[in-house]
């Protein structure tokens, strides 16, 4: 019988990638692992009523290949979920029939939360219900490790064993350099006298969480002027290019990983920012660049992304990007996400805590 484990945290704060990283050293290790999500959030359309979740159609793509996107994740909701009624009449059994069909043969099923433990209670759909329906283990995922994420996380793990849940730990990811010792040392202290498992830290790293390119192109549908061979690059700060060229270098030169958000029509400016060796450029309101910008932007690699929105609503939809995935950008970073779990989380631990 398959071993389950439900994995939750509140926020973006890397569920998706850390259950691909693991599913893939346990796989490399022999292990039949499969991905499950029971209830997820129509994002992208399908086609006339039909959604899906951008996690659920990733992981399909990566290591589900051989199931339906209905058998990984039985139910899709999307603002609306109040009409199933309390107790959510025949969900349930939806969701242990498609659990079924993915545990068949497996030795681990990775349970992705909806969204925090508490999330569609009224349904009897949360995360402890979740867990107690597949007989699976609470794994918590926080990010970056401030006091007030620790604080929940632990009212949630102490919360499992009053609700008949089997707890395993936490994993603390995207710690950023300025908090580390505070968290290796006071908050590792902290979870180990109230008897919750730290598996391990996972540094702050700009590949883990950020975008690509590509991503974004896909999000922003955008037409991709040049240099489509480029957009395996991350992304890291944005910038708004409202101000003079002289002014937009005094800024790159603090940026990681820069994208620019400008009209086409600023020619001066696109030109100063494609010396300035950015990532990439959105070009907003449909304005197509003068021919030289399109001219240097090849010779310097760099991609240009032509969308016919204003500024404002390219920054908003770019907004939304952020804790999105796509099959693409987890092959990308699928070599990363394995090497920081490898040399900050204690697999052996975590095997042996779901194995035995």
């Amino acid at each position: 019988m398959a071993k389950n484990i439900f994995v939750t945290g509140s926020g973006a704060v890397g569920k998706t990638l850390l259950i691909y990283g693991l599913m893939n050293i346990l796989m490399e290790e022999g292990y039949t692992v499969r991905y499950f999500k029971p209830v997820s959030r129509g994002m992208d359309r399908l086609g006339p009523g039909k959604w899906v979740d951008d996690d659920v159609l990733a992981m399909k793509e990566v290591v589900m290949e051989s199931f339906e996107l209905q058998d990984i994740s039985p139910i899709v909701i999307r603002e609306r979920f109040l009409e199933y009624g309390v107790g959510g009449d025949g969900l349930t059994e939806l969701i242990l029939k498609a659990h079924e069909k993915i545990g068949e043969d497996a030795d681990a099923i990775f349970i992705e939360s909806y969204g925090g433990m508490n999330s569609l209670s009224s349904i009897g759909l949360s995360g402890f219900d979740i867990c107690r329906l597949t007989g699976a283990k609470l794994l918590y995922i926080i990010k970056n490790g401030y006091d007030v994420d620790v604080d929940e996380a632990v009212y949630w793990l102490s919360e499992a064993s009053k609700r008949g849940v089997e707890k395993l730990g936490v994993i603390i990811n995207g710690v950023p350099v300025h908090l580390w010792d505070r968290v290796d040392t006071l908050i590792r202290d902290f979870l180990s006298k109230l008897d919750i498992n730290l598996y391990g830290l996972i540094p702050d790293k700009e590949e883990f969480m950020a975008p690509t390119l590509l991503d974004v192109a896909a999000t922003l549908d955008a037409e991709i002027l040049c240099c489509d061979d480029q957009l395996d690059r991350f992304v890291g700060d944005v910038l708004i290019g409202a101000m003079r060229p002289s002014s937009a270098l005094k800024w790159l030169r603090t940026s990681r990983n820069p994208l620019v958000i400008t009209g086409g029509d600023r020619t001066e400016l696109l030109l100063t920012l494609l010396e300035s060796g950015v990532t990439g450029i959105i070009l907003t309101g449909n304005l197509y660049p003068a021919i030289k910008v399109v001219e240097r932007a090849r010779e310097k690699n760099i991609p240009l992304l032509l969308v016919n929105t204003d500024t404002y609503t390219t920054v908003d939809r770019l907004g939304r990007i952020h804790g999105r995935i796509t099959g693409h950008s987890l092959k990308r970073k699928k070599d990363i996400i394995i090497e920081m779990l490898r040399e900050h989380v204690d697999l052996d631990r975590f095997k042996k805590d779901i194995f035995g």
